[in-house]
């Protein structure tokens, strides 16, 4: 089971980075890059590859798997903040789908989100200090 919630966090992670780097439409980034035989975005899977390797030789698997995890909930928190700014400066954008639940042009979704993330990666940090001090 921990194998199996490592590799989908470590998969994710690497479509959240493949995701932001593609969306950067002034110039072609590295990250971007998807192989044309397997349709994988291989340079960002080789980083997030290198990361995990490199906390595995600074510490131990279980050190691994909370790293990683810390990262995709950073990234997670990046998207939500993202939403809400997104939503707040440009109320009246025409955009694919619609988040209900609005208090003053301020989706409530996406913030409940931003304080469960929030209280997750606080946590989270709070055990990885006490662990490994």
């Amino acid at each position: 089971t921990i194998l199996n919630t490592t590799f989908i966090s470590m998969l994710a992670l690497s479509r959240f980075i493949y995701g932001l780097a593609k969306k950067r439409e002034t110039e072609h980034t590295f990250l971007a890059e998807v192989n044309t035989e397997f349709r994988t975005p291989h340079n960002a899977i080789l980083l997030v590859f290198i990361i995990c390797a490199l906390l595995l030789l600074v510490g131990s698997f279980e050190y691994s798997v909370v790293i990683t995890n810390i990262f995709l909930m950073l990234f997670a928190l990046l998207l939500l903040i993202t939403v809400v700014v997104l939503r707040v400066k440009d109320p009246d954008a025409q955009r694919p789908f619609k988040i209900p639940g609005t208090i003053k042009d301020i989706p409530v979704v996406p913030v409940a989100g931003i304080i469960i993330v929030g209280f997750y990666l606080f946590n989270t940090g709070n055990l990885l200090m006490q662990k490994w001090t």
